[in-house]
C-alpha cells in the first residue's frame, strides 16, 4: 500500500485549521492539496483528536457505537465480551 505523504497527526491539524475558520480553498492552497483529497480526509478523520490518531487504531472504528464492531467485511455486529 502505497504511504501518504501527511501523517494522520497532519490531516488532523489541516482539519482543525478549517474547524478555525480558514475557507477550503485558502487550506488547499496552503498545504498543496485538492478540494477532494480535503474533503475525504474530512469524512475520514473528522471528529478525531491527535491522541486518536496515534493510537494506531482505524478512523471508522473510533466513530462507532459503543458496544459495536466493524468487521473486515464491513458489517457491523456486536462484541463478544
Amino acid at each position: 500500500m502505497r504511504k501518504g505523504r501527511f501523517s494522520q497527526e497532519q490531516i488532523i491539524n489541516v482539519l482543525k485549521e478549517h474547524q478555525a475558520g480558514i475557507s477550503v480553498v485558502e487550506l488547499c492552497r496552503k498545504h498543496g492539496i485538492s478540494d477532494a483529497t480535503f474533503y475525504t480526509w474530512r469524512t475520514k478523520y473528522g471528529g478525531m483528536e491527535v491522541s486518536d490518531a496515534g493510537s494506531g487504531r482505524e478512523p471508522h472504528l473510533l466513530r462507532s457505537k459503543p458496544g459495536y464492531s466493524m468487521t473486515r467485511t464491513g458489517r457491523a455486529g456486536l462484541l463478544r465480551r
